[in-house]
């Protein structure tokens, strides 16, 4: 019984003998298993930057008096507003989010419409900002008044055979 439950009217209240009894076998995997999850499971320069980004929200946290792990869904908001104020690359701000998220217990996860939201206006914002600005085409009379500003005249010694 927890949070997610629901009794319907005139329903017992569910105890112990009603779920599920389970004996070590349901909690142990086998060698093979294991050394799956530990060598296999994430590459390690994806776990050590996961671990970064965990310790960067940590501190943040402790800076600014709130509780890491787990932490509400209104933390996760305000720390997705301090990486945009920062100018982090949107890209970069989604990595270092979905590394708290995870980090979260299962049932203790943050919402996470309202940072999502603020990203995806962000992200907007970040593309107008970071387009690579082009020069317009040269067109045809262009070229040629830039043609007309030329001296054409051979100077001595210049592209002349001797």
């Amino acid at each position: 019984m927890d949070h997610h439950t629901i009794l319907y009217p005139g329903q017992a209240m569910p105890t112990t003998e009603d779920g599920p009894q389970y004996t070590r076998r349901d909690y142990e995997v086998s060698d093979e298993t294991a050394r799956r999850l530990e060598t296999e499971s994430a590459p390690h320069n994806t776990d050590r930057n996961y671990r970064n980004q965990r310790k960067l929200f940590q501190e943040w946290c402790e800076g600014m008096g709130r509780v890491a792990r787990p932490c509400t869904t209104a933390t996760y908001v305000e720390y997705c507003a301090h990486l945009i104020a920062r100018e982090m690359r949107p890209n970069t701000i989604s990595t270092y989010l979905s590394a708290v998220r995870t980090w979260m217990p299962d049932d203790k996860k943050p919402g996470t419409s309202l940072a999502r939201a603020m990203l995806r206006e962000y992200r907007k914002r970040w593309s107008k900002r970071n387009r690579v600005r082009k020069a317009p085409a040269i067109t045809a009379a262009m070229a040629r008044a830039m043609a007309d500003t030329c001296d054409l005249r051979p100077r001595s010694g210049c592209g002349t055979a001797s």
